[in-house]
Protein backbone atom coordinates (compact mmCIF):
# COMPACT_ATOMS: atom_id res chain seq x y z
CA UNK A 1 0.00 0.00 0.00
CA UNK A 2 1.54 3.11 -0.98
CA UNK A 3 0.22 7.24 0.14
CA UNK A 4 -1.09 9.56 -2.62
CA UNK A 5 -0.53 13.53 -1.65
CA UNK A 6 -4.05 15.06 -3.39
CA UNK A 7 -2.11 17.99 -4.96
CA UNK A 8 0.69 15.83 -6.74
CA UNK A 9 -0.58 12.26 -7.70
CA UNK A 10 1.53 9.39 -9.06
CA UNK A 11 -0.02 7.80 -11.46
CA UNK A 12 1.03 4.32 -13.22
CA UNK A 13 3.65 4.24 -15.75
CA UNK A 14 2.75 2.02 -18.56
CA UNK A 15 5.34 1.62 -21.01
CA UNK A 16 4.82 -0.17 -24.48
CA UNK A 17 0.78 -0.30 -23.61
CA UNK A 18 -1.40 -2.33 -26.40
CA UNK A 19 -4.53 -0.39 -25.63
CA UNK A 20 -4.77 2.38 -23.08
CA UNK A 21 -7.74 4.27 -21.54
CA UNK A 22 -7.34 7.27 -19.54
CA UNK A 23 -9.88 8.86 -17.53
CA UNK A 24 -10.10 12.32 -15.54
CA UNK A 25 -12.18 12.49 -12.34
CA UNK A 26 -12.67 16.50 -11.89
CA UNK A 27 -8.95 18.23 -12.62
CA UNK A 28 -7.39 16.02 -9.23
CA UNK A 29 -5.56 13.01 -10.94
CA UNK A 30 -5.97 10.65 -13.84
CA UNK A 31 -5.39 6.78 -14.21
CA UNK A 32 -4.09 4.51 -16.91
CA UNK A 33 -5.74 0.90 -18.06
CA UNK A 34 -2.93 -1.69 -19.06
CA UNK A 35 -4.08 -4.98 -21.46
CA UNK A 36 -2.59 -8.39 -22.19
CA UNK A 37 -4.15 -11.14 -24.45
CA UNK A 38 -2.85 -15.08 -24.58
CA UNK A 39 -4.14 -16.93 -27.48
CA UNK A 40 -3.71 -20.97 -26.25
CA UNK A 41 -4.04 -23.39 -29.54
CA UNK A 42 -5.51 -26.23 -27.75
CA UNK A 43 -0.46 -22.56 -29.65
CA UNK A 44 -0.47 -18.96 -27.97
CA UNK A 45 -0.04 -15.69 -28.76
CA UNK A 46 2.18 -13.42 -26.55
CA UNK A 47 0.60 -9.78 -26.34
CA UNK A 48 2.20 -7.91 -23.51
CA UNK A 49 3.05 -4.34 -22.32
CA UNK A 50 5.39 -2.86 -20.03
CA UNK A 51 3.53 -3.26 -16.43
CA UNK A 52 1.23 -5.94 -16.25
CA UNK A 53 1.27 -9.57 -18.49
CA UNK A 54 -0.24 -12.28 -18.47
CA UNK A 55 1.52 -15.62 -16.50
CA UNK A 56 1.44 -19.07 -18.18
CA UNK A 57 2.13 -22.55 -17.73
CA UNK A 58 1.27 -24.03 -21.33
CA UNK A 59 2.33 -26.68 -23.90
CA UNK A 60 0.07 -26.94 -26.87
CA UNK A 61 -1.33 -30.34 -26.99
CA UNK A 62 -0.34 -32.50 -30.61
CA UNK A 63 -3.39 -34.51 -30.29
CA UNK A 64 -5.94 -33.88 -27.44
CA UNK A 65 -7.94 -36.42 -26.47
CA UNK A 66 -11.19 -37.73 -24.49
CA UNK A 67 -10.46 -37.27 -21.01
CA UNK A 68 -6.61 -35.50 -21.11
CA UNK A 69 -5.96 -33.10 -18.99
CA UNK A 70 -3.79 -30.15 -20.16
CA UNK A 71 -1.87 -28.05 -17.99
CA UNK A 72 -2.87 -24.19 -18.33
CA UNK A 73 -1.71 -21.95 -15.86
CA UNK A 74 -2.94 -18.30 -16.13
CA UNK A 75 -2.13 -14.94 -13.17
CA UNK A 76 -1.32 -12.09 -13.35
CA UNK A 77 2.22 -10.62 -13.48
CA UNK A 78 3.87 -6.88 -12.15
CA UNK A 79 6.37 -6.12 -14.35
CA UNK A 80 6.27 -2.35 -13.38
CA UNK A 81 7.00 -0.41 -10.10
CA UNK A 82 3.47 0.51 -8.85
CA UNK A 83 0.87 -1.88 -7.14
CA UNK A 84 -1.84 -2.68 -10.07
CA UNK A 85 -5.67 -3.91 -9.70
CA UNK A 86 -6.43 -6.86 -12.20
CA UNK A 87 -9.09 -8.34 -14.10
CA UNK A 88 -9.52 -11.24 -16.52
CA UNK A 89 -11.75 -12.38 -18.99
CA UNK A 90 -12.36 -15.43 -22.15
CA UNK A 91 -12.84 -16.04 -25.10
CA UNK A 92 -13.23 -19.05 -27.35
CA UNK A 93 -13.12 -20.10 -30.65
CA UNK A 94 -14.35 -23.07 -31.39
CA UNK A 95 -14.22 -25.25 -34.89
CA UNK A 96 -15.30 -28.54 -34.91
CA UNK A 97 -17.63 -31.45 -36.74
CA UNK A 98 -21.08 -31.00 -37.13
CA UNK A 99 -21.96 -35.06 -36.60
CA UNK A 100 -20.21 -37.70 -35.78
CA UNK A 101 -18.24 -39.78 -38.51
CA UNK A 102 -21.17 -41.67 -40.78
CA UNK A 103 -20.83 -44.48 -43.38
CA UNK A 104 -22.09 -43.28 -46.57
CA UNK A 105 -23.21 -44.39 -50.12
CA UNK A 106 -21.13 -42.05 -51.67
CA UNK A 107 -17.60 -41.01 -51.67
CA UNK A 108 -16.29 -37.22 -50.81
CA UNK A 109 -18.42 -34.47 -52.11
CA UNK A 110 -18.55 -31.51 -51.32
CA UNK A 111 -19.91 -29.63 -48.21
CA UNK A 112 -18.61 -32.85 -46.53
CA UNK A 113 -15.51 -33.88 -44.37
CA UNK A 114 -13.85 -36.88 -45.50
CA UNK A 115 -12.63 -39.54 -42.55
CA UNK A 116 -8.92 -40.31 -43.07
CA UNK A 117 -8.17 -43.42 -43.84
CA UNK A 118 -5.18 -44.59 -40.83
CA UNK A 119 -3.18 -47.21 -42.66
CA UNK A 120 -0.26 -47.37 -40.40
CA UNK A 121 -1.60 -50.77 -39.78
CA UNK A 122 -1.59 -51.94 -43.09
CA UNK A 123 2.19 -52.53 -43.83
CA UNK A 124 3.81 -55.40 -45.51
CA UNK A 125 5.18 -55.59 -42.33
CA UNK A 126 2.18 -56.82 -40.74
CA UNK A 127 0.97 -59.42 -43.28
CA UNK A 128 -0.54 -56.62 -45.97
CA UNK A 129 -0.43 -56.98 -49.76
CA UNK A 130 -1.95 -55.62 -52.56
CA UNK A 131 -4.76 -57.60 -53.92
CA UNK A 132 -2.37 -57.76 -57.28
CA UNK A 133 -0.25 -59.82 -55.26
CA UNK A 134 -2.49 -61.70 -53.55
CA UNK A 135 -3.56 -62.93 -57.04
CA UNK A 136 -0.14 -63.51 -57.72
CA UNK A 137 0.71 -65.26 -54.70
CA UNK A 138 -2.48 -67.61 -55.01
CA UNK A 139 -3.34 -68.75 -58.39
CA UNK A 140 -6.80 -70.24 -57.09
CA UNK A 141 -7.80 -66.84 -56.14
CA UNK A 142 -9.97 -65.45 -58.58
CA UNK A 143 -12.02 -61.37 -58.34
CA UNK A 144 -15.21 -61.37 -59.32
CA UNK A 145 -16.27 -58.17 -62.16
CA UNK A 146 -18.76 -56.52 -59.46
CA UNK A 147 -16.19 -55.96 -57.51
CA UNK A 148 -15.06 -53.25 -59.05
CA UNK A 149 -18.15 -51.76 -60.12
CA UNK A 150 -19.51 -51.93 -56.78
CA UNK A 151 -16.15 -50.17 -55.23
CA UNK A 152 -15.46 -48.43 -58.16
CA UNK A 153 -11.92 -48.50 -59.98
CA UNK A 154 -10.53 -45.76 -57.63
CA UNK A 155 -10.88 -47.40 -54.38
CA UNK A 156 -11.11 -51.15 -56.36
CA UNK A 157 -7.16 -50.57 -57.15
CA UNK A 158 -6.21 -49.70 -53.64
CA UNK A 159 -7.67 -53.31 -51.94
CA UNK A 160 -5.21 -54.54 -49.80
CA UNK A 161 -5.52 -58.49 -48.57
CA UNK A 162 -3.92 -60.10 -46.07
CA UNK A 163 -4.28 -63.88 -45.52
CA UNK A 164 -3.89 -66.57 -42.82
CA UNK A 165 -4.37 -70.51 -42.39
CA UNK A 166 -7.91 -71.75 -40.87
CA UNK A 167 -7.37 -74.89 -39.32
CA UNK A 168 -3.70 -75.32 -39.91
CA UNK A 169 -2.48 -78.69 -39.78
CA UNK A 170 -6.07 -80.07 -40.02
CA UNK A 171 -6.22 -84.13 -40.33
CA UNK A 172 -9.68 -83.91 -42.22
CA UNK A 173 -8.65 -82.25 -44.80
CA UNK A 174 -10.56 -79.03 -43.42
CA UNK A 175 -7.06 -76.69 -43.76
CA UNK A 176 -7.94 -73.44 -46.50
CA UNK A 177 -6.97 -69.89 -46.36
CA UNK A 178 -8.38 -67.21 -44.49
CA UNK A 179 -8.53 -63.84 -46.12
CA UNK A 180 -9.32 -60.43 -44.62
CA UNK A 181 -9.70 -57.13 -47.16
CA UNK A 182 -9.16 -53.19 -46.35
CA UNK A 183 -9.61 -50.50 -48.69
CA UNK A 184 -9.97 -46.96 -49.31
CA UNK A 185 -11.02 -43.82 -51.64
CA UNK A 186 -8.06 -41.69 -53.08
CA UNK A 187 -9.31 -37.84 -52.84
CA UNK A 188 -8.83 -35.88 -55.40
CA UNK A 189 -10.09 -32.10 -54.92
CA UNK A 190 -7.61 -30.28 -55.55
CA UNK A 191 -7.62 -26.45 -53.81
CA UNK A 192 -9.37 -28.23 -50.89
CA UNK A 193 -7.89 -29.08 -47.47
CA UNK A 194 -8.54 -32.76 -48.12
CA UNK A 195 -6.64 -33.28 -51.87
CA UNK A 196 -4.44 -36.33 -51.76
CA UNK A 197 -6.49 -37.93 -48.32
CA UNK A 198 -7.43 -41.49 -48.22
CA UNK A 199 -10.66 -41.47 -47.10
CA UNK A 200 -12.07 -44.49 -44.87
CA UNK A 201 -14.40 -47.02 -46.98
CA UNK A 202 -16.47 -50.53 -45.97
CA UNK A 203 -17.94 -53.12 -48.35
CA UNK A 204 -19.07 -56.72 -47.13
CA UNK A 205 -16.15 -58.29 -49.35
CA UNK A 206 -16.35 -62.36 -48.62
CA UNK A 207 -14.98 -65.39 -50.72
CA UNK A 208 -16.64 -67.74 -52.95
CA UNK A 209 -14.67 -71.08 -52.26
CA UNK A 210 -15.15 -74.17 -53.95
CA UNK A 211 -16.39 -77.10 -51.55
CA UNK A 212 -12.54 -78.33 -52.73
CA UNK A 213 -11.18 -75.36 -52.10
CA UNK A 214 -9.49 -75.52 -55.78
CA UNK A 215 -11.06 -72.12 -56.23
CA UNK A 216 -11.90 -68.90 -54.27
CA UNK A 217 -13.85 -65.92 -56.10
CA UNK A 218 -13.68 -62.63 -54.28
CA UNK A 219 -17.00 -60.97 -54.57
CA UNK A 220 -19.26 -58.61 -53.24
CA UNK A 221 -22.53 -57.76 -51.29
CA UNK A 222 -24.56 -55.63 -53.84
CA UNK A 223 -25.16 -51.83 -52.40
CA UNK A 224 -22.71 -52.59 -48.82
CA UNK A 225 -19.95 -49.65 -50.78
CA UNK A 226 -20.01 -46.86 -48.28
CA UNK A 227 -17.49 -44.36 -47.54
CA UNK A 228 -16.90 -42.40 -43.97
CA UNK A 229 -17.30 -38.97 -43.82
CA UNK A 230 -18.99 -36.40 -41.78
CA UNK A 231 -21.78 -33.75 -42.65
CA UNK A 232 -19.58 -30.55 -41.97
CA UNK A 233 -17.43 -27.78 -40.12
CA UNK A 234 -18.32 -25.18 -38.10
CA UNK A 235 -16.87 -22.33 -36.21
CA UNK A 236 -18.41 -20.43 -33.71
CA UNK A 237 -16.88 -17.77 -31.46
CA UNK A 238 -17.29 -15.86 -28.01
CA UNK A 239 -16.04 -13.49 -25.79
CA UNK A 240 -17.28 -13.37 -21.99
CA UNK A 241 -17.10 -9.89 -21.73
CA UNK A 242 -16.89 -6.56 -23.74
CA UNK A 243 -13.09 -6.37 -23.31
CA UNK A 244 -11.43 -3.28 -24.64
CA UNK A 245 -9.49 -5.06 -27.30
CA UNK A 246 -11.62 -8.25 -28.51
CA UNK A 247 -9.95 -11.11 -30.77
CA UNK A 248 -13.59 -12.81 -31.43
CA UNK A 249 -16.10 -11.28 -33.46
CA UNK A 250 -19.34 -12.86 -31.65
CA UNK A 251 -21.25 -10.99 -29.29
CA UNK A 252 -20.47 -11.03 -25.34
CA UNK A 253 -21.63 -14.12 -24.06
CA UNK A 254 -22.09 -13.60 -20.00
CA UNK A 255 -22.09 -16.62 -18.20
CA UNK A 256 -23.79 -17.32 -14.25
CA UNK A 257 -21.02 -18.60 -11.95
CA UNK A 258 -22.62 -21.95 -12.08
CA UNK A 259 -21.37 -22.34 -15.92
CA UNK A 260 -17.84 -21.60 -15.33
CA UNK A 261 -16.97 -24.77 -14.94
CA UNK A 262 -17.44 -25.44 -18.93
CA UNK A 263 -16.24 -24.00 -22.27
CA UNK A 264 -19.41 -21.03 -23.43
CA UNK A 265 -19.15 -22.96 -26.49
CA UNK A 266 -18.54 -26.54 -25.81
CA UNK A 267 -20.05 -28.20 -22.51
CA UNK A 268 -17.34 -31.31 -22.78
CA UNK A 269 -14.59 -28.47 -22.79
CA UNK A 270 -14.05 -28.23 -18.80
CA UNK A 271 -12.56 -25.71 -16.86
CA UNK A 272 -10.60 -26.25 -14.01
CA UNK A 273 -9.75 -23.49 -11.35
CA UNK A 274 -7.19 -22.75 -8.65
CA UNK A 275 -7.76 -19.70 -6.38
CA UNK A 276 -11.07 -19.14 -7.90
CA UNK A 277 -13.54 -18.53 -4.90
CA UNK A 278 -17.69 -18.37 -4.92
CA UNK A 279 -17.60 -15.05 -3.11
CA UNK A 280 -15.26 -11.74 -3.22
CA UNK A 281 -12.16 -13.10 -0.51
CA UNK A 282 -9.08 -11.74 -0.58
CA UNK A 283 -6.16 -12.50 -2.64
CA UNK A 284 -8.65 -14.91 -4.53
CA UNK A 285 -10.39 -14.66 -7.73
CA UNK A 286 -14.05 -13.80 -8.06
CA UNK A 287 -16.02 -13.89 -10.79
CA UNK A 288 -18.74 -11.22 -11.44
CA UNK A 289 -21.87 -11.68 -13.47
CA UNK A 290 -22.41 -8.69 -14.03
CA UNK A 291 -19.31 -7.88 -16.77
CA UNK A 292 -18.05 -11.80 -17.80
CA UNK A 293 -14.75 -10.67 -16.02
CA UNK A 294 -12.52 -12.24 -12.98
CA UNK A 295 -11.27 -10.31 -10.38
CA UNK A 296 -8.69 -10.57 -8.34
CA UNK A 297 -9.37 -9.69 -4.67
CA UNK A 298 -6.23 -7.32 -3.81
CA UNK A 299 -3.69 -5.39 -5.22
CA UNK A 300 -0.43 -7.58 -7.10
CA UNK A 301 2.79 -5.69 -6.26
CA UNK A 302 5.67 -4.78 -8.41
CA UNK A 303 7.84 -8.06 -9.28
CA UNK A 304 5.44 -10.83 -8.17
CA UNK A 305 2.71 -13.27 -9.87
CA UNK A 306 -0.94 -13.23 -8.58
CA UNK A 307 -2.50 -16.63 -7.08
CA UNK A 308 -3.59 -18.75 -10.32
CA UNK A 309 -6.65 -18.25 -12.05
CA UNK A 310 -6.99 -21.08 -14.64
CA UNK A 311 -5.40 -24.27 -13.65
CA UNK A 312 -6.26 -27.19 -16.96
CA UNK A 313 -8.10 -27.59 -19.29
CA UNK A 314 -9.90 -30.70 -20.22
CA UNK A 315 -11.73 -32.86 -22.86
CA UNK A 316 -14.64 -34.58 -21.21
CA UNK A 317 -13.88 -38.52 -21.63
CA UNK A 318 -17.29 -38.82 -23.58
CA UNK A 319 -15.71 -36.96 -25.90
CA UNK A 320 -16.81 -38.93 -29.45
CA UNK A 321 -16.04 -39.34 -33.61
CA UNK A 322 -17.34 -35.17 -33.89
CA UNK A 323 -14.31 -33.87 -31.83
CA UNK A 324 -11.96 -35.79 -34.17
CA UNK A 325 -9.62 -32.92 -35.67
CA UNK A 326 -11.05 -30.44 -33.30
CA UNK A 327 -9.43 -26.97 -32.95
CA UNK A 328 -9.94 -24.91 -29.74
CA UNK A 329 -8.27 -20.97 -28.82
CA UNK A 330 -8.71 -19.81 -26.00
CA UNK A 331 -7.91 -15.85 -25.09
CA UNK A 332 -7.34 -15.30 -22.25
CA UNK A 333 -7.24 -11.16 -22.08
CA UNK A 334 -6.04 -9.31 -19.03
CA UNK A 335 -6.68 -5.72 -17.84
CA UNK A 336 -4.74 -3.61 -15.56
CA UNK A 337 -5.36 -0.37 -13.65
CA UNK A 338 -4.41 1.84 -10.91
CA UNK A 339 -5.61 0.62 -7.28
CA UNK A 340 -7.54 3.67 -6.84
CA UNK A 341 -11.41 3.08 -5.82
CA UNK A 342 -12.55 5.75 -8.33
CA UNK A 343 -10.65 4.04 -11.37
CA UNK A 344 -12.13 0.59 -10.64
CA UNK A 345 -16.25 2.67 -10.34
CA UNK A 346 -16.03 5.04 -12.59
CA UNK A 347 -17.82 4.68 -16.07
CA UNK A 348 -14.21 5.42 -18.15
CA UNK A 349 -12.77 3.33 -15.80
CA UNK A 350 -13.56 -0.09 -14.78
CA UNK A 351 -17.31 0.57 -14.28
CA UNK A 352 -17.93 -1.77 -11.40
CA UNK A 353 -21.04 -1.45 -9.49
CA UNK A 354 -20.82 -4.80 -7.71
CA UNK A 355 -20.94 -3.91 -3.50
CA UNK A 356 -19.70 -7.31 -2.66
CA UNK A 357 -16.45 -6.55 -4.33
CA UNK A 358 -16.03 -3.29 -3.94
CA UNK A 359 -16.17 -4.12 -0.61
CA UNK A 360 -13.87 -6.94 -0.81
CA UNK A 361 -11.09 -4.67 -2.33
CA UNK A 362 -11.41 -2.18 0.69
CA UNK A 363 -10.91 -4.60 3.11
CA UNK A 364 -8.45 -6.46 1.16
CA UNK A 365 -6.65 -2.67 0.99
CA UNK A 366 -6.16 -3.04 -2.43
CA UNK A 367 -6.55 0.81 -2.99
CA UNK A 368 -3.95 3.73 -2.81
CA UNK A 369 -4.53 5.95 0.14
CA UNK A 370 -5.40 9.37 -1.00
CA UNK A 371 -4.80 12.45 1.67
Amino acid sequence: MKTMKHRKSIVLALAAVMAVVIAVTGSTFAWFTATDAKKNHFETAKISDGTATLYEVFKEPKEWLPDQEVIKNVGASNTGSNDILVRISFEEVLDKLTSEAKAKSTHYATGEVPVEFDDASYTVANGWISLADALIADPTLSVDTDVATELGPDAYSTILVKTQTINPGSVTGTESTGYSFVFWYPISAPGTLYDGLKQSAKADLYIDESTDHTSKVLKVAAGSAKFYSFDGRGVTDTAWAAFVAPQTSAAVALGTAAELVNSHLDALIHFNYDALSATPETDKWFYNEDDGFFYFIGHVEPGTISPLLLESVTLDASANSQYTSMLFDLYVNLEAIQPLESAVTAASGWNVSNTAILNALTAAGAYDVIE
